[in-house]
């Protein structure tokens, strides 16, 4: 491809962009089979995805940006996220944008959960500072 497709605004058509490349994510696909989330964590990731994205059968290592998401798109999951009861609600969408995959986003909120829940555990000494 010599060029991207651009929109009027001059910035990259995805929808375009997604039609030229349909057959080849096909191709993609059929090789590489698709991982069902694992885990209620990836499972309510998942959910959350499909609710906003407007999509069904989110694999654990399909892309948020080649499933149609977008920054505005990108808000409100991380909103959805930091709703939801048991999980760290200080995500930052930048965390989306470094972990774009359920299976990452997932791992990286585990290990925020289990920072948070060494952190409420420490007995702390009393003494002066």
């Amino acid at each position: 491809m010599e060029q991207l497709p651009l929109s009027v605004n001059g910035k990259v058509d995805r929808k375009a962009l997604r039609k030229i490349l349909g057959g080849y994510q096909g191709q993609i696909s059929e090789e590489k089979k698709k991982e069902a989330p694992q885990g209620e964590l990836e499972v309510k990731i998942a959910a959350i995805w499909e609710r906003v994205l407007g999509t069904k059968e989110i694999s654990r290592d399909d892309d948020f940006f080649m499933c149609g998401g977008d920054s505005l798109k990108a808000v409100k999951i991380i909103s959805e996220l930091n709703a939801t009861e048991g999980l760290p609600n200080d995500l930052a969408i930048q965390t989306l944008f470094a972990l774009p995959t359920v299976a990452l986003l997932a791992e990286q909120i585990e290990k925020l959960v289990s920072l948070l829940d060494v952190e409420e555990n420490t007995e702390y000494e009393e003494g002066v500072l």
